[in-house]
């Protein structure tokens, strides 16, 4: 069995109380009836065990600053781009007022008012008289067409008016390049190597400031190249041009012309009035107007006039090509012809007749027996049937270059194809001629 307990005497159980002293004992025992005290060791009080820390998640830990640099660059990218679309939008309306401004301070005009038009490309315009109803060349099935007697117009601005003073014995108004320099084909008007005729050639000039008209009549001053003649004196100084109401008003320091010579005026009023804007030419000698001359034009006219038959106002007038003595210029000729339904037959039979009463001045291309058979257009392209002697050509790139510029002269003709016989030309002259031939630009420099 197991021992009984043993009673319980609380006279002889001590009690342990904290008490300081200077020993180094803590605690004392309660001893005996009086309660003496007695340094004692206290019994150990059992340590708490400290909390073990956790092991660091580095995985955690890089992937939380990884996540910080992406938010902090999205934040980054976000901002710089709303930055970068307001200062585009600013830049863009600082952009516009530079625009605007540089346009409002162009070069000043003089104190006329003057127009200021675009640049825009040349164009041929037709003046069409009324056409009455004709027996038609046999084998033609061209409808009635409109005259071919044509203007060629240049629709570019003529320039704002400005002061324009060469240099003492010059003669040269084009101003200096500059950076917002263009260079545009423009056609000018000199004479041929005997004096007879005008020859138009296109030339292309270096514009600065839109001063086109100026930089035309530089040209005409500077000369011809090649074996054309100048028209207008050398070292002649334009002391202004300007441009008003449809009117050039230019003032040369002494006569551009020799005296009794008026062929520099029209060559002046046929370079200008190429210009849309530009109908009449006024001439001034040190500001005040030259007189009145026979053969001055104001406004433009028919140059190299051939009438061989005295036809009055009511004829057609047709333009021919033909070639000019030095071989190296095609010249227009103004031939005034019958009133036809048939345009073309009518210019095709002109230009077999030859240049008449130019023909010190300019070449005979076709062999002067040939003979029209028929002409025909379908969509534009002519193709014109001539008759055997024109397989004798001698100059057979001229003769049918020259062919082409007649009658792609008449509105409508795109393109040409000649035949000989009703067959194919290339049969005869090579296959370089078996081909509709278009349009070119007449005497390029």
């Amino acid at each position: 069995m197991p021992p009984a307990p043993k009673s319980r005497n609380p006279a002889n159980e001590s009690t342990f109380v904290p008490k300081r002293d200077d020993s180094d004992s803590v605690y004392f025992r309660e001893t005996g009836a009086d309660k003496e005290y007695a340094p004692a060791t206290a019994p150990r009080m059992p340590m708490r065990a400290k909390s073990a820390i956790p092991p660091t998640n580095y995985g955690v830990l890089y992937g939380a600053l990884i996540a910080v640099f992406v938010l902090a660059g999205a934040i980054y990218w976000f901002a710089g781009t709303i930055l970068k679309t307001k200062s585009d939008d600013i830049s863009s309306v600082v952009g516009t007022e530079i625009t605007a401004t540089t346009q409002i301070f162009e070069l000043l005009p003089t104190a006329v008012t003057t127009a200021t038009l675009a640049l825009v490309p040349m164009t041929v315009t037709v003046v069409p008289p009324q056409a009455t109803a004709l027996p038609v060349i046999a084998g033609a099935s061209a409808t009635a067409r409109p005259t071919a007697r044509t203007v060629i117009t240049n629709t570019a601005s003529a320039e704002v008016a400005t002061q324009v003073t060469n240099a003492p014995g010059g003669g040269n108004i084009v101003p200096t390049a500059t950076a917002d320099a263009q260079t545009m084909p423009l056609l000018l008007y000199y004479g041929d190597a005997t004096g007879s005729v005008f020859v138009p050639v296109q030339r292309s000039l270096k514009i600065v400031g839109k001063r086109v008209a100026g930089t035309a009549i530089g040209a005409l001053i500077e000369g011809p190249k090649g074996s054309l003649q100048r028209l207008i004196l050398p070292g002649v100084i334009v002391k202004s041009l300007t441009i008003k109401d449809g009117t050039a008003i230019v003032d040369f320091d002494r006569r551009p012309t020799g005296a009794g010579d008026v062929r520099g005026f029209v060559s002046l009023v046929m370079t200008l009035t190429q210009f849309t804007t530009i109908q009449n030419v006024k001439f001034q000698i040190n500001g005040s107007d030259i007189p009145p001359e026979n053969g001055i034009p104001s406004g433009r006219t028919m140059i190299n006039v051939l009438n061989p038959d005295n036809l009055g106002s009511d004829a057609l007038t047709v333009t021919l090509y033909f070639v000019a003595n030095d071989g190296l210029h095609d010249v227009p000729v103004t031939r005034f012809v019958a009133q036809t339904s048939n345009v073309i037959g009518a210019a095709a039979q002109a230009w077999l007749a030859g240049p008449g009463q130019y023909g010190n001045a300019l070449r005979r291309t076709a062999p002067a027996a040939t003979q029209l058979r028929g002409i025909n257009i379908q969509n534009g392209i002519v193709t014109v049937d001539l008759t055997q002697p024109f397989a004798d050509v001698t100059d057979r790139p001229g003769a049918i270059r020259t062919l082409v510029e007649t009658l792609t002269e008449i509105s409508g003709v795109k393109s040409v194809q000649v035949l000989i016989e009703g067959k194919s030309i290339g049969e005869f002259l090579g296959n370089e001629y078996n081909r509709a031939f278009e349009a070119r630009v007449i005497n390029p420099e």
